[in-house]
């Protein structure tokens, strides 16, 4: 405790400076923070703080969600080694494509992620991009295809130096970050328990999405199995927030072999060679694949 008091002393100095030169503060961006807006002051488990979409400049393309167009912030200068960001809305179903930026032309290293939502704190990680560098203006990061349902979802990157990588907003009222603590390079974490937060800034972050999925076309973009041909195990890779409802492998008459998949993999040693159709059901539709058994 006394250590992250220290901390925060030192960020409401450094937020001072930011006001006299024009800077934000070092960690994380928070020029504004004082001893009256402490992390241990932020009450979201009773969502104190909720965006007003109103006060956003938001993606008029697709589904996109997230700040696609900077509405004149100011430079800001991000600290290296730290994951953070804020949340978006979605309002439909949709697939999302890449995650983006619009940065400052800086060619520093980043990588970004997306969380889901619990209660207004990020969640669990949903997928996370690899690494490109900054340059100017959209930086687009592309991810496995991913299922997003409607709802409330975390933005987020993390950069491997300092600098003016991208335009914060300042001053943004309901606007809460969330960040941690990450050596460059580390796995992204898989839960956001441990983040830390304050409040009042906004990042030129959003989502490319795709409108909609359920029919044939989309699913089968999002699923594959491998390897095919295939001779003693066939695999199944899913978006993991696609549930895998029930599954059957036929041969080219239409006879049910009998085999199913489990844990999204399948035992076909005991398979004649041949030509057969895997069909799957799932939550998001229903779709067939042809399987080749050497």
């Amino acid at each position: 405790m006394k250590n992250i008091t220290l901390l925060f002393i030192a960020l409401f100095a450094f937020g001072i400076s930011f006001s006299q030169e024009q800077k934000l503060s070092e960690i994380p961006q928070s020029p504004n923070l004082n001893m009256d807006n402490q992390i241990e002051q932020f009450d979201i488990s009773q969502n104190i703080f909720q965006r007003d979409d109103n006060d956003l400049i938001v993606s008029g393309g697709d589904c996109n969600i997230g700040n696609e167009i900077d509405p004149g912030w100011d430079s800001g200068t991000y600290s290296a080694n730290y994951l953070l960001g804020v949340n978006f809305t979605l309002a439909d179903e949709g697939t999302l494509n890449s995650i983006n930026l619009i940065g400052n032309g800086t060619g520093a290293n980043v990588q970004m992620a997306v969380y889901d939502d619990n209660a207004g704190v990020p969640n669990d990680l949903v997928v996370y991009s690899g690494v490109t560098t900054v340059g100017s203006g959209i930086v687009s990061l592309p991810v496995t295809a991913t299922q997003l349902l409607p709802g409330d979802y975390w933005i987020m990157a993390i950069f491997d130096v300092g600098g003016p990588h991208s335009d914060v907003g300042q001053n943004i009222d309901g606007s809460v970050v969330y960040y941690v603590d990450l050596p460059f390079g580390d796995p992204i974490p898989t839960n956001a328990s441990g983040f830390l937060t304050y409040g009042g800034q906004d990042f030129l972050y959003f989502l490319d999405i795709t409108c909609g999925l359920g029919v044939e076309d989309n699913i089968n973009d999002l699923v594959s199995i491998y390897p095919n041909p295939v001779k003693n195990r066939i695999n199944l890779e899913i978006p993991s927030n696609i549930e895998v409802i029930n599954s059957a492998l036929y041969d080219l008459l239409g006879k049910d072999t009998g085999l199913r998949l489990e844990n999204n993999s399948m035992n076909t040693t005991n398979l004649e060679k041949g030509i057969y159709l895997l069909t799957i059901e799932t939550s998001s539709g229903s779709l067939t694949k042809k399987v080749i058994k050497n």
